[in-house]
């Protein structure tokens, strides 16, 4: 009866064991199972880092994408780059990935701070050159509305000029004389006369001399008025 009821204890000691054991190694499994998913985990997420890192490279020399956002962009790996790197610091405290593990990946990283600084001090220079072509389209937009201004000015003068040559080609005349011609041709000078005794009159004067003026003929047209108006 006794020899029964020790073996009964100790056949529900065996499984309890048993079954502990079984739990405890599953559990090791299942953390040695997330532990490597983990790591895969961390690795991709470094070669995925790796890879837009380097691409970053060719966004830099890009004329469609705006500094401001490629400066964007490089900030935000330069945020990820960091953020890998406090994992790799918490997994080996952890001990999920070996001393030599987590040296080869500050490595990485320590690679891609690098070339982001590179890309930072380029898009530094960028921002600058810009900035000298900005200073130089504003100098040259200045340089050509003084041109137009001038040449806006050089042409009222020019018109002004015109004005005042067509006004100076104007002839004057003086020293008017008239005569009233007779009949029989004969001409009396500087003399009144009346109306009705007018057939032809011969008027003369003299044109002053202007240096401005065409040389050639000129058509002169005379008006006779009544004296009384």
């Amino acid at each position: 009866m006794r020899t029964g009821i020790i073996s009964g204890v100790l056949l529900v000691l065996v499984g309890m064991v048993a079954g502990l054991l079984y739990w405890r190694l599953r559990k090791v499994e299942k953390e040695k199972t997330e532990l490597v998913e983990e790591k895969v985990s961390l690795e991709e997420n470094l070669r995925e880092l790796d890879q837009r890192v380097m691409a970053m490279q060719k966004e830099l020399e890009r004329k469609d994408v705006e500094l401001a956002e490629k400066n964007r962009r490089l900030e935000q790996l330069q945020k990820e780059v960091q953020q890998v790197q406090a994992l790799i610091r918490k997994y080996q405290e952890q001990g999920k990935i070996s001393a030599k593990q987590a040296e080869e990946m500050r490595y990485k990283t320590e690679q891609m701070a690098y070339y982001l600084q590179k890309y930072q001090e380029r898009i530094k220079e960028l921002e600058e050159e810009n900035q000298k072509l900005r200073e130089r389209t504003q100098e040259l937009e200045k340089a050509v509305e003084q041109k137009e201004t001038q040449a806006r000015q050089i042409e009222e003068e020019k018109e002004k000029l015109a004005i005042k040559v067509k006004a100076a080609s104007y002839l004057k005349a003086i020293e008017f004389r008239f005569a009233l011609v007779k009949d029989n041709g004969k001409e009396e000078w500087d003399k009144e006369f009346r109306a009705r005794r007018l057939r032809t009159l011969k008027i003369c004067f003299q044109v002053l001399e202007n240096e401005v003026a065409e040389p050639g003929e000129r058509t002169v047209y005379l008006v006779i008025s009544d004296p009384t108006n």
